[in-house]
């Protein structure tokens, strides 16, 4: 390979890349330096041992600026819109959906046909949530497919309240009735213990048994998609949540507690159960080190015939892209093709073999499995914020280098396997989860969902009544909701062949009842 530096600088950088990730036998041809935006980490990226893979893999020099922590989308504005020259830049859904319709952002299409393996990185569907008046701007980045939540419970209270798994042959599904009744045994034999603490209007675990989710469009239980305060159970939902609040089986202080005040209840035994997911390691030491106590985890509960649901993170997480002031887009494309080929992505990722990572065979299937090396130097610890540097990722195999990520800790592992146990045919994706940027939708959902989350918790309560429910609809509907409810209905049926959806689901859906 064709060297642009001298001898002694090539052998400087192979062997510095070999102190961090078991050297390379080449080092590429030096291509270019790029900028690179990105949202805050409290470490400096450029200082990272992905960082310097990437660089050393793909030939660019990157060098990665960061968003604050506090007023990103302002300040991504403000850089777009005094010309910033960057190259490249990741940012959120939320900012994508702001900077695609206003044609900021390079139409990548044109140049996709060319690249070697950012075309095939992911399906049609997935690209298409990057599609903006027929045009790509943007590459869909996804998250590992899994589900994170359920009932977090201190085994000693529950077992005090006469729960107990069986260790034999543990079901972790309950239904309503039956965990209703453990908040009252709980309440029984610790009156000074909150039986469940949280937050939320839509309470994942509990609201699952009305087959509700958290996601804001989802299929109702008739399987018409439908926006989640307009779901047939919502009511049900509602009222039993006020009869818990009644019944001083959930914290009297639901309405107002923040999420420092739920862990801080749990962490210290004066709460019994709360929902949480698996990135838990350190309320679970807390409890640990205040109490003792040790905790388990129980699926998101069903109704007394089994209904359940749940929401999986399906979906894109964060774009990459262009601005249009990228002066050198072709050399851009060309750096995130390089990220695409899949043994960068992977090195970047995870590290290199025996050296961050290693090959298990845990379950004796033959089928082998990406485990961090935590035991001995340098290991995975370099790789910590290996995540943080993805731009582009297949979908189909992301998952599998994802979990070397969840079996860092013993803790996070555990509450990773136990609650993705929870039956998959029970899963749900949002019904928006490959959805471009729409116009209603980004112009009124926060504002919907914090007034209709805020009937939510007032109804609990007890400050507001269910039976206000059919006007809140109607202020609902009037103030965005039915252009939000026209907005989607258009887009699955133009899209109905593309996400597997009856045509006739979207017609009949009750979102029009």
């Amino acid at each position: 390979m064709k060297k642009t530096v001298s001898f002694l600088l090539a052998l400087v950088m192979v062997l510095s890349l070999a102190s961090v990730a078991g050297g390379l036998a080449d080092t590429p041809e030096y291509k270019g330096e790029l900028k690179y935006l990105t949202q805050y980490c409290a470490t400096d990226p450029n200082e990272e041992p992905p960082a310097k893979v990437i660089e050393e893999l793909t030939g660019y020099k990157v060098t990665y600026y960061m968003l604050p922590s506090e007023g990103a989308d302002e300040k991504l504005n403000l850089e777009i819109s005094s010309g910033a020259e960057y190259d490249i830049m990741r940012i959120s859904v939320n900012q994508f959906r702001t900077l695609a319709p206003k044609g900021a952002l390079v139409d990548i299409s044109p140049y996709l046909e060319n690249t070697t393996y950012l075309k095939d990185i992911m399906n049609d569907l997935e690209w298409s949530a990057a599609a903006v008046n027929g045009k790509i701007v943007g590459i869909p980045q996804f998250d590992a497919y899994y589900v994170s939540g359920g009932v977090v419970y201190n085994t000693r209270l529950f077992e005090e309240a006469g729960f107990k798994l069986d260790e034999e042959n543990p079901d972790r599904q309950l239904t309503r009735d039956e965990f209703v009744e453990i908040l009252r045994g709980v309440k029984a034999t610790n009156p000074d213990v909150i039986p469940y603490t949280g937050r939320s209007a839509i309470e994942g675990p509990i609201a699952s048994s009305f087959g509700i989710v958290t996601h804001d469009w989802q299929p109702d239980v008739d399987g018409s998609i439908v926006y989640r305060f307009l779901h047939s159970n919502m009511k049900d939902y509602i009222a039993f949540m006020h009869s818990l609040y009644e019944e001083g089986l959930i914290d009297v202080e639901w309405p107002v507690n923040m999420g420092e005040n739920v862990d801080q209840k749990f962490t210290t035994a004066q709460a019994a159960a709360f929902n949480h997911g698996w990135v838990i390691t350190g309320q679970v030491n807390a409890l640990k080190e205040s109490t003792g106590d040790s905790v388990d985890y129980l699926w998101p509960l069903s109704d007394e015939n089994g209904l359940t649901r749940f929401a999986s993170n399906k979906g894109v997480t964060a774009f990459g892209c262009i601005p249009v002031t990228c002066k050198q887009v072709e050399a851009a494309i060309d750096f995130l093709d390089c990220r695409a080929e899949p043994e960068t992505f992977l090195h970047s990722f995870i590290g290199y073999e025996n050296e961050q990572w290693e090959y298990r065979d845990t379950d004796g299937d033959g089928e082998l499995e990406y485990w961090p090396i935590l035991d001995r130097e340098p290991g995975f610890t370099p790789w910590n914020n290996g995540h943080y540097f993805n731009i582009v990722n297949s979908p189909a195999s992301f998952t599998s280098m994802w979990l070397a990520r969840a079996r860092k800790g013993a803790v996070q592992y555990e509450a990773t396997v136990k609650q993705n146990g929870y039956p998959q045919d029970n899963w749900v994706d949002s019904a928006l989860c490959y959805a471009p940027p729409m116009e209603a939708i980004s112009k009124y959902t926060q504002a919907l969902n914090t007034f209709t989350s805020d009937y939510i918790l007032e109804c609990i309560a007890g400050t507001r009544s269910v039976d206000e429910y059919d006007a809140v609809v109607d202020e609902f509907l009037a103030e965005g909701g039915q252009d939000m409810i026209d907005e989607v209905a258009e887009y699955l049926r133009e899209n109905a062949d593309l996400l597997n959806i009856s045509v006739e689901s979207i017609k009949d859906s009750n979102i029009y009842k």
